[in-house]
């Protein structure tokens, strides 16, 4: 393999002709660039493939600095900078590089090399084939204390599991063996509807802390929030959070600041992380979330919810006892209906759309569900056997994520056509003038360069995971 000298090192690299757009692939632990082989091979007649051994792996040399994951993004950053002559003064390329990392754990440094060089993407539409069990081909070890051979993907994969059995991957990358934990970035208290008073939290990680001291990007999400949302709702929003549980999980939530009614005030809280990726691969992500947050807002506010009498939160650990104790309970709503939140207000939205759409039958299914699986998999179950109910999988979760997502897809499509439930769910909303007005208010701040379309096909194949309504009690 070639090599390119970044400061005191000789780091190794390959790259393909330049059939086409750029692609760059970043490897994991323990794994030369060669293990991309199988990928590689299959593109490098479209595409301009590159790939690298990280320092210390493969023919590269490991170096005196500590290994971090903002370092190897620099380097990652010098190296393709160096190989595909990207620079602010002379630009050659016509395509958009793209940046595929081997795992999650190298997305952030991917986040890096989009932040110092805003052209390069995520959005790699390359059809990499199933190559499960390709075997890469490559020259060098893993190491030099390792066999001179490649690993192909199942090995690759096996190894890597192996590394955090052992924690040693938890020590190189700086993670836990449990995964990313959500962490407390910044905290705003909102004054006049804008970032007043904040609370910095401690944070060790060095990425995080970058993210912090980034006041640009924290107004841009606030001022994003509040270009989607009619002002007569600002006052309702009282905190604005700055969290993260890395890249994916969840992009935002809600909640209200008491567990009970007497106060209409509500948090926002945004993973900064995932705002930076949307933001810069213009993904619509990131407006779609926060749409269905504002539905969480709209449908479970004080005057929807009796919040002083809440339900109790069933699921697959609940026992006899607590499923009596939601019926005795839910006897004591007015509206004969109750969730975790509270009794539905009689004739309020949640209800409305609880007379029309969870009646009897449907509730005692997804009842059955979440008391014998966890909530992941019972909201697949239930999407699965009723597809033509649910706009989403997501929305099979509970009647409140059913709702909210309903609400996301009745702002971004046009009035629907069809006779599937699904439909009637999205065309609900049409009967409330106020809910159409703010529709109309949301869809005119899209902006130009947000073509309907493309916002609908975001939604489709978002991972609806990443949206929750979170409620602390």
């Amino acid at each position: 393999m070639p090599m390119i000298k970044i400061g005191e090192r000789q780091l190794s690299y390959e790259t393909s002709p330049r059939s086409g757009p750029p692609v760059l692939f970043i490897q994991g632990v323990g794994v030369p660039g060669c293990g991309w082989t199988p990928q590689t091979d299959a593109l490098r007649s479209n595409f301009w493939v590159t790939s690298f051994d990280h320092r210390g792996i493969g023919n590269s040399d490991l170096g005196k600095d500590p290994l971090t994951i903002d370092l190897l993004a620099r380097e990652a950053d010098l190296k393709s900078r160096a190989v595909w002559a990207v620079n602010a003064q002379t630009p050659s390329l016509k395509k958009t590089p793209c940046i595929l990392p081997a795992s999650t754990t190298l997305l952030r440094g991917a986040q890096h090399v989009r932040k110092a060089i805003p052209a390069y993407s995520s959005n790699c539409d390359t059809g990499l084939p199933d190559s499960e069990n390709s075997t890469g081909r490559c020259s060098g070890s893993i190491s030099a204390r390792h066999e001179p051979r490649c690993l192909n993907k199942r090995e690759g994969r096996a190894l890597v599991k192996s590394i955090r059995m052992l924690a040693l991957y938890a020590i190189f990358l700086g993670y836990s063996l449990a995964g990313a934990q959500d962490v407390d970035i910044v905290t705003y208290q909102l004054a006049n509807d804008e970032l007043g008073e904040a609370e910095i939290h401690p944070v060790d990680d060095e990425y995080y802390q970058s993210l912090q001291e980034d006041a640009e990007l924290h107004q841009r999400i606030w001022d994003l929030f509040k270009d989607l949302v009619p002002e007569q709702y600002w006052g309702w929003f009282v905190t604005f959070e700055i969290v993260t549980d890395d890249l994916d999980g969840s992009l935002a939530s809600v909640r209200k600041t008491t567990t009970d009614g007497s106060s209409n005030e509500w948090v926002l809280s945004a993973d900064i992380v995932d705002a930076e990726d949307a933001f810069a691969s213009e993904s619509p992500e990131l407006k779609n979330t926060l749409i269905h947050e504002l539905g969480h807002v709209l449908t479970l506010a004080t005057d929807q919810i009796d919040w002083d009498k809440p339900g109790i939160p069933l699921d697959n650990e609940s026992t006899d006892e607590d499923v009596s104790d939601f019926y005795f309970f839910q006897e004591d709503c007015a509206s004969g209906f109750l969730i975790d939140e509270g009794c539905l207000i009689e004739n309020s939205y949640m209800h409305l759309y609880f007379q029309a759409f969870w009646q009897q039958e449907v509730f005692q299914e997804h009842l059955n569900l979440i008391l014998e699986y966890s909530s992941e998999e019972a909201a697949e179950r239930l999407y699965e056997a009723n597809e033509n109910n649910y706009v989403s999988e997501y929305a099979a979760t509970n009647p409140v994520e059913d709702i909210a997502e309903s609400w996301m897809f009745f702002v971004i499509y046009e009035q629907a056509s069809g006779g599937s439930i699904k439909d009637a769910k999205v065309n609900f909303f049409y009967q409330f003038d106020e809910l159409v007005a703010v529709r109309d208010y949301i869809r005119s701040n899209l902006g130009d360069s947000d073509s309907m379309d493309d916002v609908a096909t975001a939604i489709q194949s978002a991972s609806w995971g990443r949206i929750k309504v979170d409620f602390d009690r």
